[in-house]
């Protein structure tokens, strides 16, 4: 069993607090195989979020981490809320509307794009009345 600990430890990524690591492996390995834990570690590996460290090997341990699953994270794609003015009358027509001064640069333009894009953004859901 020493033997397979050595291989356990050479594996896992964090390697820290070895006796307590030692303890949990002897009765994780009871309850499991080594080739089970062994590649479990490497979908941990895999799969952890970066952002967030490895586990100590005894909690991994302890806490039969060789029985997660691992699925992929949700993808959240945020829907835009804002787009650019298709003409210079239809964001004075949003301005309008929206009881909103008319900056000079806008007044002042000759065409939409010629416009910073941060002045000519309006709602998408803006239909023109």
């Amino acid at each position: 069993m020493s033997d397979d600990f050595a291989v356990f430890w050479l594996a896992y990524p964090r390697r820290i607090a070895k006796g307590a690591a030692r303890k949990a492996f002897a009765l994780a390995i009871r309850k499991t195989t080594l080739e089970a834990i062994l590649s479990a570690i490497e979908a941990y590996k895999k799969h952890k979020p970066e952002q967030i460290d490895f586990c100590h090997p005894a909690t991994w341990l302890n806490a039969e981490r060789w029985d997660d699953e691992w699925t992929p994270p949700e993808t959240v794609k945020a829907a835009p809320v804002v787009r650019p003015a298709r003409s210079l009358d239809e964001l004075k027509a949003f301005l309008g509307e929206a009881k909103r001064t008319v900056p000079s640069e806008i007044a002042k333009a000759k065409s939409v794009d010629d416009l910073p894009t941060f002045l000519k953004m309006i709602p998408i859901s803006w239909r023109a009345a």
